[in-house]
């Protein structure tokens, strides 16, 4: 396994662990349709940014 990858396992493991007090904190105050909306746009960022990443990093290949 590379160095990288075993120094990324505990952050996502917090990511992970984060989500469900976040999801009870957040639908105390967002409905659960507009809550489950922004999440889904959330994702959806954060994959545009890993794909646009990959993509620079074809190019330089």
């Amino acid at each position: 396994m590379k160095t990288r990858g075993v120094l990324l396992l505990p952050l996502v493991t917090l990511l992970w662990g984060l989500t469900f007090p976040l999801a009870k904190f957040g639908s105390e105050f967002i409905p659960p349709l507009l809550f489950a909306a922004l999440r889904f746009l959330l994702g959806a960022v954060c994959l545009y940014g890993w794909w646009v990443g990959q993509r620079r990093r074809v190019a330089n290949s």
